[in-house]
């Protein structure tokens, strides 16, 4: 779960660092994506420059999965608070 949560850790930042964040990540798929047509492949979900990315699917993940995990996980480690507290007012 530690390696989860690390993954998620731009949650932890002001609203502007998250955004960059993901939109960084969402170039990097798409980037993949490419990659993926140029070789003639299927591209993969979330990496077609055509098609809605991480950045408007971002929202039900948070909710579903990001938020849930941070609660479960600050349970166990206490001092990760201001993290979950940090993620709540994005």
């Amino acid at each position: 779960m530690v390696m989860k949560v690390s993954d998620l850790g731009h949650l932890a930042h002001a609203k502007d660092v998250h955004r960059r964040w993901v939109q960084l990540l969402e170039e990097e798929l798409f980037r993949q994506g490419d990659l993926e047509v140029a070789a003639g492949l299927p591209v993969s979900p979330l990496m077609d420059r055509t098609k809605a990315g991480v950045t408007r699917s971002q929202a039900g993940f948070f909710s579903l999965v990001c938020l849930p995990q941070l609660q479960a996980f600050t349970t166990v480690f206490s001092g990760c608070q201001p993290m979950l507290d940090q993620a709540r007012v994005l």
